[in-house]
C-alpha cells in the first residue's frame, strides 16, 4: 500500500480565478509558468534522487493538468507508476518513505521545500506578462 501525500499552496486558487477573469492571454501566461515551475521541481528532485539504478530518476515526470476546455489549469510533478512487470511500481513511495527493509531517502519533498519560493515567484511573472497583454 503507498503513502500518499500532498502540498497545497494557498492563494492559487484565487489565481486562478483571476486568471479566468482576466482573459485567455493571462491565463495562458500563468499556466506556461505553472508548467515551468513544476519542471523546476522535477529537475530538482532528480537531482535528489538516489542513484540506484537511475530507473527512479527516469520515473520523474512533470507537466500540465488538462480541464474539460483542453487547456492546462495547473501542473504536476510526480513519480511515474511503473507497468506490468517485475519490480514495485510505488518506487518513489518506497524510496521517499522507506521500508521495513531500507531507511527512508527523501528526494521528492526536499525539492518541493526548496523550490516554493521559485513557483510563486514563477507564477507572479506570469500573471504579470499576463497584465501587459492587456
Amino acid at each position: 500500500m503507498g503513502v500518499k501525500f500532498s502540498l497545497a499552496i494557498q492563494g492559487l486558487r484565487s489565481l486562478d480565478g483571476l486568471a479566468e477573469k482576466l482573459g485567455s492571454a493571462a491565463n495562458e501566461h500563468i499556466q506556461e509558468a505553472a508548467i515551468e515551475a513544476a519542471a523546476r521541481i522535477a529537475d530538482k528532485a532528480r537531482n535528489n534522487a538516489p542513484e540506484i539504478t537511475g530507473d527512479l530518476k527516469s520515473r520523474i515526470q512533470s507537466g500540465g493538468l488538462k480541464r474539460r476546455t483542453g487547456k492546462p489549469i495547473a501542473a504536476y510533478v510526480r513519480v511515474a507508476s511503473k507497468g506490468s512487470g517485475a519490480g514495485p511500481t510505488n518506487l518513489g513511495t518506497l524510496v521517499e518513505f522507506g521500508t521495513v527493509r531500507a531507511a527512508p531517502e527523501p528526494f521528492f519533498r526536499p525539492a518541493v521545500d526548496a523550490s516554493k519560493a521559485e513557483v510563486l515567484a514563477a507564477l507572479r511573472r506570469g500573471a504579470a506578462e499576463g497584465l501587459k497583454e492587456l
